[in-house]
């Protein structure tokens, strides 16, 4: 039921022209508990945008409990939910140039003594580094970018995350045109 709600506020949104601010920036409580890495990465929403479009602790988990036993279905998962907000995805290359109305993530998979495949996000930053934020907390922090970023390791967590692949989003409602 949530789930419905949260996108229908997302569409709202994506709707309405809106991309990433890509910058960096602290969450203020309570939307540090409800943006998770999925949500800061993919839809990098700022304080603002959240209290204007009713997005608080009930629609935090619509961006979580997407892991399953399948690496494979919880990539699916995710990017279906994507596309539900009216966002397109597609595979892309590493700093792949970008539009205005673009923006590229990074998707790693946990390795290791895990019951599930646990997911992480990163978000590439107008300066091009990268960015993450872990769960739910505040703080987004830079990501020193490795020669082939094939893993990552959590300050926040003992796993080991392997880079599954590098993804371009467009909101194809936004102004694609150069300033």
């Amino acid at each position: 039921m949530n789930r419905e709600k949260t996108l229908k506020k997302l569409r709202k949104v994506i709707k309405s022209g809106y991309t990433p601010s890509r910058g960096f920036q602290i969450y203020t409580m309570p939307n540090s508990s409800i943006l998770n890495c999925f949500a800061h990465a993919c839809f990098n929403m700022t304080d603002e945008v959240c209290k204007e479009n009713n997005i608080n602790l009930s629609d935090s988990d619509s961006f979580r409990y997407f892991c399953d036993f399948s690496q494979d279905f919880t990539k699916k998962s995710l990017f279906y939910f994507i596309e539900e907000t009216g966002l397109e995805i597609m595979p892309c290359e590493k700093h792949t140039s970008l539009k205005p109305n673009e923006w590229e993530i990074g998707l790693f998979f946990a390795i290791g003594d895990t019951d599930y495949d646990d997911f992480h996000f990163l978000l590439r930053e107008n300066n091009n580094v990268w960015s993450s934020k872990f769960g739910s907390c505040p703080k987004v922090e830079k990501v020193k970018d490795k020669k082939d970023f094939s893993y990552l390791l959590s300050d926040h967590s003992t796993s080991y995350y392997h880079l599954e692949g590098f993804y371009k989003l467009k909101n194809p409602y936004a102004d694609s045109r150069e300033k």
